[in-house]
């Protein structure tokens, strides 16, 4: 699955369309086109520290994420935990595009074991079982997975979409004070457990996920830069304006309309 943040959606080619082919061409597309989700079978990839946990993150449970089997949007079922991409580019971050080639391929995921282009019926087959999630990683270092599981709940995804739900409607949509302090709550937490936990910045985003602040404006709450468009009212209120619609649900229906 994809977060929608990334305009251009992995959609698995049908099995015909290269069925003349038997073999990998190395030719990277595949790697290029972004990193593989992680599964059970890959935990102690992870463990061992062959895959760094700084490079991956996290969609997190309830986040809008592309299913690239179903070719639909829908709200992650659980934790995804993904490679992260190359800086400024989509593709994974182990892929080395000259000449094409996989840093980590003797230990590369399930995932990308699976793949094969001219035929993606084992692929699409694992695609959406065994997610390994950051409990599976976590849950025997009591006091952070304490820290990481709490944050989910304060910054549920699936409250985002509620709180909107409820929200005022066109032409001006107030953000309701409860993201803007679910939206505080995940930047204070980020600074603390770097500057006073000494954590490496780089795991933030398998800890926590991706700033929220950055995926609420890449979820269309703003500009291309991640910031919410935020526009002052005589109130001292805040309200969005522009893209921002009705929660999950005008967010699919967007989302597919301009597919149409």
């Amino acid at each position: 699955m994809e977060s929608i943040a990334h305009k251009r959606p992995i959609i698995f080619p049908k099995r015909s369309r290269h069925a003349e082919r038997s073999s990998c061409l190395r030719c990277g597309t595949c790697c290029a086109k972004g990193g593989a989700a992680f599964h059970t079978q890959d935990k102690e990839l992870i463990r061992s520290g062959t895959i760094e946990l700084k490079n991956l993150y996290t969609l997190r449970e309830g986040e809008p994420v592309h299913d690239n089997v179903k070719g639909i949007l829908m709200p992650a079922p659980c934790d995804i935990i993904k490679t992260k991409r190359r800086q400024n580019a989509p593709a994974c971050i182990f892929f080395d595009p000259e000449p094409a080639g996989c840093r980590i391929y003797e230990n590369r995921p399930l995932e990308c074991r699976l793949l094969r282009c001219w035929d993606t019926r084992a692929l699409e087959a694992r695609y959406a079982s065994d997610r390994l999630t950051r409990r599976d990683l976590l849950s025997e270092i009591g006091d952070l997975w304490s820290l990481v599981a709490d944050h989910q709940r304060r910054c549920d995804y699936r409250a985002i979409w509620r709180f909107l739900d409820a929200s005022p409607g066109p032409p001006i949509r107030r953000l309701p004070p409860e993201i803007h302090e679910m939206i505080r709550y995940d930047a204070c937490l980020r600074q603390l457990m770097i500057q006073k936990g000494g954590m490496d910045a780089a795991l933030m985003d398998f800890l926590l996920g991706r700033p929220l602040g950055e995926t609420l404006g890449r979820f269309g709450f703003g500009p291309d830069t991640g910031e919410i468009a935020a526009t002052p009212l005589p109130s001292g209120e805040t309200a969005v304006t522009g893209s921002a619609r009705l929660g999950f649900g005008a967010l699919t229906a967007r989302k597919k309309s301009t597919r149409s």
